[in-house]
């Protein structure tokens, strides 16, 4: 039962704990955690086994908010802890059984070249699909016992929808199963068609109206790993024999960041002259260390030189 202060939990009558919430009050804002705010659980104590029925939430009022026996299989996804219905790849199976899409592109390689357990990458893809969200995005961590139903939008780690369709590619070409990916090309697309919403038309860069894990919007990781994974399903899309989709994909992005004009101020303990000698080092498109075949750019030892004429600006501290 909710009150002013906190809660009341009682079983079979009987008063258990009586919860205060003020001494958390005090740490936070007013409207940051409601006391009536968010959901119920029930958690036993490490290992052990909790059996639970006739549950009731009343308010403060005496208005009873939620009730439910108990007693149907329904509410197994109701509070996310049904029984595995997919073979599904966790990140951290004791922790919070959540299936991470980021974390899943380098499991699936590892599948693909240890025990080959192809049909643990199929279930991880069915079981995000079944909970693809209107926008085309699929969930970032999912719970293991949750139920294949959309989820609402929006999300966070837009990145982590281009490591999901790498992961697909890779399984692709670690099987050749072009029926798998036929199945989910509509779902595939979607995706695609999400993350092209994120792309700033001024700067061609995936934008900052995402929230990224490799770097920040507007700059080259996650432009890098767009361009990157556009070229991958470009590879499918062909397979599949979808033209319109394999010249969109493949010609998205341009790596790389646009030209931008720039001024550099120097101060010089002695007169330079009237110009200075610019080392600008040569980039490449290189392999990093997160997958062996992605390329990005870096510095080269080779370097170009450029003579750039000095205009002498007022001294700040005279």
């Amino acid at each position: 039962m909710l009150t002013s202060d906190g809660y009341i939990i009682s079983v079979d009558g009987n008063v258990a704990a009586n919860v205060s919430m003020s001494a958390y009050k005090a740490l936070y804002p007013p409207t940051a955690y409601p006391v009536t705010g968010g959901a119920i659980g029930f958690g036993p104590f490490e290992d052990e086994i909790a059996y639970v029925k006739d549950v009731k939430v009343i308010g403060s009022n005496g208005t009873i908010l939620y009730s439910n026996p108990m007693t149907s299989d329904d509410l197994y996804y109701e509070f996310g802890v049904h029984e595995n219905t997919d073979s599904v790849c966790l990140d951290g199976a004791k922790r919070d059984r959540l299936v991470w899409t980021g974390d899943f592109a380098h499991t699936a390689r590892t599948l693909g070249t240890t025990t080959h357990r192809l049909d643990y990458i199929r279930g991880t893809v069915d079981f995000c699909f079944n909970r693809q969200a209107s926008n085309g995005f699929v969930p970032v961590q999912a719970a293991m016992g949750s139920p294949p139903e959309p989820l609402p939008p929006p999300f966070f780690l837009q990145d982590y929808q281009l490591l999901f369709l790498l992961s697909i590619y890779d399984y692709y070409v670690q099987s050749a199963d072009l029926n798998f990916v036929r199945g989910h090309w509509t779902n595939i697309n979607a995706i695609i068609s999400g993350m092209k919403l994120l792309i700033e038309p001024s700067t061609n860069l995936v934008g900052s109206s995402g929230f990224y894990f490799l770097g920040p919007g507007n700059g080259t990781a996650v432009t890098s790993m767009m361009v990157y994974t556009l070229r991958r399903t470009a590879v499918l899309a062909t397979a599949l024999g979808d033209t319109s989709t394999a010249s969109q994909t493949q010609d998205a992005l341009t790596p790389g960041l646009p030209p931008v004009p720039w001024a550099v101020t120097f101060r010089f303990t002695s007169d330079p002259g009237n110009s200075v000698l610019v080392v600008v080092f040569d980039q490449e498109l290189t392999t990093p260390y997160l997958f062996s075949d992605e390329r990005s750019w870096r510095s080269t030892s080779d370097a170009s030189t450029m003579t750039v004429p000095l205009e002498p600006l007022p001294d700040a501290d005279s």
